[in-house]
């Protein structure tokens, strides 16, 4: 994400998931790496059946400077 614009809008990222019964899901994706003043929220929601197994691996780096 780049530095934050004057307008204070907000970098958002939302991840919704339904597992099935007996079902994995795996989630895996790139770092975030912000850069520094840069804004943003992440949801993220799993609906897990009975018996269902999630691994979420979830990687946020510290912000870049821009200098």
């Amino acid at each position: 994400m780049y530095k934050a614009k004057g307008d204070g809008l907000v970098t958002h990222q939302r991840l919704k998931g339904k597992v099935a019964q007996g079902g994995l899901l795996v989630v895996t994706p790139d770092p975030i790496i912000p850069f520094e003043e840069a804004r943003f929220a992440q949801d993220q929601h799993f609906h897990l059946e009975e018996d269902a197994s999630a691994v979420v691996v979830d990687i946020c780096g510290s912000g870049i400077d821009s200098h």
